[in-house]
């Protein structure tokens, strides 16, 4: 199977750059968390589905505050009541095809440490879910900012494998 890290990252960064560049945003709006993720998840749909570039992700499920675990609920050994990311790219009932796990914050920082932490546990090798990669990505007014994380570690984008 081929690396479809840095597929992966250009489907994103392009997607939250469409997001940005609608007249009249939702971050501009201090629109809510949900809303701006609706909008990106828009974004990656569409781009999966008509740009050929992206052609061999349409293999995979993309989901949105999907929180199931092979009919059970999605949890980790920091939270082991449930969670639900914001946004994954997998193939649904299997843990073998997890390649993306996302999660948004906008101005507000509201839970960014439970984010960062849910992004340890759902790309750690010795969990369950063993997602490629994860990424928060920071939706500031002006520009987004992007944490990266593989291997339950938080790495630079020049890291990523």
């Amino acid at each position: 199977m081929t690396n479809k890290t840095p597929l992966i990252i250009k489907l994103l960064e392009e997607s939250v750059n469409s997001f940005y560049n609608e007249p009249d945003n939702l971050i501009s709006r201090k629109g809510m968390e949900q809303a701006c993720v609706a909008r990106i998840y828009f974004y990656m749909q569409l781009a999966i589905n008509n740009d050929p570039r992206f052609q061999e992700l349409k293999t995979l499920n993309l989901d949105s505050e999907y929180n199931k675990n092979m009919g059970d609920t999605k949890s980790t050994i920091h939270f082991p009541n449930g969670t639900r990311p914001d946004i994954i790219l997998h193939k649904r009932n299997s843990n073998s095809f997890n390649h993306l796990v996302l999660e948004f914050k906008t101005e507000q920082n509201n839970g960014i440490k439970n984010d960062i932490q849910k992004l340890k546990d759902f790309t750690d090798d010795k969990q369950d879910y063993r997602f490629r990669l994860g990424v928060l990505v920071k939706l500031n007014r002006e520009i987004p900012q992007y944490k990266y994380f593989q291997h339950g570690k938080e790495l630079q984008k020049e890291e990523l494998q």
